[in-house]
């Protein structure tokens, strides 16, 4: 029974005793309810950071400790009310159809389908509202990204041919990465303390420092929610003396700290793979895998820059 009353069925129970009875919240009531953060006038509230923490848990992507996964849940929900919010001044809102087609998307990730990821969330504790709240937010910020930057995503012909030559001789290659990285605030006393924590941090970790407890302890942009996990990256969408420091290094290696757009960055390399045999001669079906893969690799990047923008400019209160 106690079960059953958590999570939406309390929130409409509480609401119900102060509308008929007047009475005052629980003290319990008031902290999980108390906001934690507030984005924008947007308030995150310890019941959310709760059920955030719980979807990472029950999906396996939870951070190492505690405290970890707090900073997790919290970040990713900062970076919700962002996406939201950025879908709301193009006119874009989470409607039950879109949160239900980013379901089934999602789903699809663990062998699920919408309705049973669902279920699956809500045997754990968690609510259909934190449920569509997540796979909303996600969904509105694929299509805020495309509105925005799909345009200039478009490879030329010219890029096209340049990785054709690549695979034909051999040289195309792609990286599975994980990064920790730190938004720099944009003035020149802010950035040069950004680099000057991000050359410690370098400094640990080269000797031995564990990357992965380091990027839930300290990174600050949007593959933070992820563990740093960036996936496979092209070669061909990093710039040049990135990519000859990741070739020489061997699993677990760790590059200088790398500037991209908004901030610094150190990338760890976990794999690397040679995509020379994935394309012949040119035809048109190839030209088009190369084509989607470039726009990918470069939405995904303008994307993660923009989101730090977005933080970087939104009035932030941590409680």
């Amino acid at each position: 029974m106690r079960r059953a009353m958590t999570g939406w069925r309390l929130g409409q129970a509480l609401t119900a005793l102060l509308i008929l009875a007047g009475a005052a919240l629980p003290v319990e009531a008031q902290t999980i309810f108390r906001p934690v953060a507030v984005v924008n006038d947007d308030a995150v509230t310890g019941f959310d950071l709760a059920q955030r923490a719980q979807i990472f848990t029950t999906l396996g992507a939870a951070a190492p400790t505690p405290d970890a996964l707090r900073r997790q849940a919290l970040n990713s929900l900062i970076e919700e009310k962002l996406k939201l919010q950025s879908g709301e001044q193009i006119g874009i809102a989470p409607t039950a159809e879109i949160v239900e087609i980013g379901l089934d998307e999602f789903a699809q990730q663990f062998g699920l389908a919408g309705e049973g990821l669902r279920q699956r969330l809500r045997d754990e504790g968690v609510t259909d509202q934190s449920i569509d709240d997540f796979v909303g937010a996600e969904t509105i910020w694929r299509e805020v990204v495309r509105a925005r930057f799909l345009r200039r995503a478009e490879p030329s012909e010219a890029q096209i041919d340049g990785e054709l030559d690549l695979i034909g001789q051999g040289q195309s290659r792609s990286f599975r990465l994980r990064e920790l990285g730190l938004v720099l605030p944009g003035d020149d006393a802010g950035d040069e303390a950004v680099r000057a924590e991000i050359s410690r941090i370098y400094d640990q970790l080269s000797n031995g420092g564990d990357f992965a407890a380091a990027v839930a302890e300290l990174s600050s942009v949007p593959s933070a929610s992820r563990q740093g996990d960036l996936g496979w990256v092209s070669a061909s969408s990093l710039p040049p003396e990135v990519t000859r420091d990741l070739t020489r290094l061997q699993p677990g290696g760790i590059t200088r700290p790398v500037v991209v757009e908004g901030g610094v960055s150190i990338l760890q390399l976990l794999e690397q793979r040679d995509d020379g045999n994935q394309a012949g001669g040119g035809s048109a079906a190839e030209r088009e895998q190369i084509r989607q893969r470039l726009i990918s690799a470069t939405i995904t990047r303008l994307a993660e820059g923009f989101l730090q923008e977005l933080r970087r400019d939104a009035l932030i209160e941590i409680r």
